[in-house]
């Protein structure tokens, strides 16, 4: 693993490359989405979050995180996202974390939909309710501006189809080169270069990218439980009612 330590910022952890074996549908699309989250991470030069699976974490960073926070271990019980929660506590002591370019993890995929759902949901929901906790600072500020973007396009998507939909009774709808031919050119293009940076990439993995209909109807799942992980956990702030995720993820995963 190589990964660096600033004068200032000594080494907390690094997260490794993920993967996931495996040629079903959702696994491909899955695959494509980690493998653009380890490129963003790789460009920003650091994470937000050292994912549970394939993580080395400093012994001394885990010691600084229970001495000042006062809990009897370093992982917090009350977070959904554990992980994220202690990434945060790890890099609020000055610690450095990142992705490793080098060191790359098999994890599981989710076989299903309705497994699919409740993982991303107890990761969504989990990332919104600490969030609200911690608050807007300079650590956090990235995570809210994913979350802003990920509303905004799952705004956005909904506004396109209502747009397309009234112009289309109206008859008013006017097709211009623009939208039939430039415009999936770009996405294609995005999609190709990100298929391209898939580890143990296939060729129905690039043929998935290059139809760009695959990658819409996961940007549209997303969109879905970036919304509902919003509604659930401002409901749940208010009402002090709250989902277990850990024990519907561990129920979907049983039968996954």
């Amino acid at each position: 693993d190589k990964y660096h330590a600033t004068k200032n910022q000594p080494r907390g952890g690094a997260s490794s490359k993920f993967t996931m074996p495996g040629k079903d549908f959702l696994t491909r699309l899955q695959r494509a989405e980690f493998a653009k989250w380890t490129d963003t991470s790789l460009a920003r030069g650091y994470t937000t979050v050292l994912a549970g699976t394939g993580c080395a974490i400093s012994g001394q960073a885990l010691r600084d995180v229970v001495s000042k926070t006062g809990r009897s271990g370093p992982w917090s019980y009350d977070s959904q996202v554990e992980d994220f929660e202690l990434t945060y506590q790890i890099r609020k002591l000055g610690y450095f974390c990142q992705v490793s370019r080098t060191v790359r993890a098999y994890t599981d995929s989710m076989k299903t939909i309705k497994s699919l759902w409740n993982q991303r949901m107890k990761w969504q929901v989990g990332t919104v309710e600490d969030l609200l906790r911690i608050g807007v600072n300079r650590l956090t500020m990235i995570d809210w501006w994913q979350q802003v973007c990920g509303l905004l396009m799952a705004a956005l998507r909904v506004l396109w189809v209502v747009v397309l939909a009234g112009l289309t009774v109206l008859q008013e709808l006017k097709f211009t080169w623009l939208w039939i031919v430039i415009v999936p050119l770009l996405f294609t293009g995005t999609e190709l270069y990100s298929a391209l940076r898939i580890p143990n990439r296939d060729r129905l993995d690039i043929v998935c990218s290059l139809v760009i209909v695959p990658a819409e109807i996961f940007a549209w799942l997303r969109a879905a439980w970036f919304v509902a992980a919003w509604c659930e956990a401002l409901h749940s702030k208010v009402t002090k009612r709250r989902k277990d995720r850990w024990q519907l993820q561990y129920a979907a995963e049983s039968s996954n």
